[in-house]
């Protein structure tokens, strides 16, 4: 039911959230919380032999029990530096006195700014240039690598080749490289230009919370995946560039996540994986404050 999915009717991996509902029943905890994307409101499941929306569906599987809220949010409406819409399902036991309801939305939204601005510019590593090519590309690359490093061990520059960072160098803020000039637009290996959507080569802007965190957050190439950049001087034929001409760090990700920035990641876990649970995540903060709904 993912956007990201191909959405076929009646996939047995839609029917999932029986599995939950059958542990619901079986512990009968004062409170139920599940979370899936917004498609989870209008997507139909086989149920007693007829199609039935899943949030019909639940309500005749624990309705007798439960009271039931469902609700599509946004995270960014939670002080969470994304955009990231979810449904959400509340759930309140019919013996509980205190009912389970969302939190307020926030006062302002936090941007991209908020979240990382305060780091300082980080060099992609180019792995297909020769190591004299890489000093003159980027020649303050080692200093601010070991800046990056510095804050963070996640905080590793991301590694592309040349003939995508050179496009991304020329793009501004909040603009996909397809919004180039002709000589920078972005091409393949053979020199011929890329065909592809205008949220893919496409750098975030600083004054809005950041896109929704893929899985595939580690490739130019991917939507909404490169940093803001800043204004970073200009090239031998006075063109102006831009800095960060890559994808986000670990780090930065984790930031825009709402992840604290001490957590603890143990130093063995694999990068991909990481970045894989970032992507797959609900943002932590926006969780708490739905928990703190009940923990008062």
């Amino acid at each position: 039911m993912s956007t990201a999915g191909k959405q076929k009717e009646f996939d047995q991996r839609n029917d999932l959230f029986l599995h939950a509902l059958r542990f619901v029943k079986d512990l009968c905890p004062k409170y139920v919380f599940m979370e899936n994307v917004p498609a989870f409101m209008s997507t139909l499941v086989m149920y007693d032999g007829r199609a039935m929306r899943i949030p019909d569906v639940i309500k005749k599987e624990i309705g007798d029990f439960y009271q039931t809220d469902f609700a599509v949010v946004n995270t960014q409406d939670y002080g969470v530096p994304q955009m990231r819409e979810r449904m959400i399902m509340l759930a309140t036991r019919n013996d509980v006195r205190k009912k389970w309801t969302m939190p307020e939305k926030a006062s302002r939204k936090f941007t991209l700014e908020d979240a990382i601005g305060w780091i300082p510019a980080i060099d992609p590593f180019v792995r297909d240039l020769s190591p004299t090519e890489f000093r003159k590309a980027f020649p303050h690359y080692e200093e601010r690598k070991a800046a990056a490093l510095a804050i963070s061990p996640w905080n590793m520059p991301t590694s592309h080749v040349w003939r995508n960072v050179v496009v991304m160098q020329h793009t501004p803020t909040g603009k996909s490289a397809f919004q180039n000039e002709d000589k920078w637009l972005p091409r393949k290996k053979n020199g011929e230009v890329v065909r592809g959507f205008k949220n893919t080569y496409k750098r975030q802007n600083w004054d809005t919370p950041g896109y929704t965190i893929a899985m595939d957050n580690i490739e130019i190439s991917s939507q909404n995946n490169v940093h803001p950049g800043r204004p970073d001087g200009f090239d031998e034929n006075g063109e102006r560039v831009y800095s960060d001409a890559r994808a986000m760090t670990t780090f930065e990700l984790m930031c825009i996540m709402s992840i604290p920035r001490d957590w603890p990641v143990p130093a063995d876990t694999d990068p991909k994986l990481l970045r894989k649970l970032i992507g797959e995540g609900v943002p932590p903060l926006f969780v708490k404050k739905i928990f703190e709904r009940i923990a008062r």
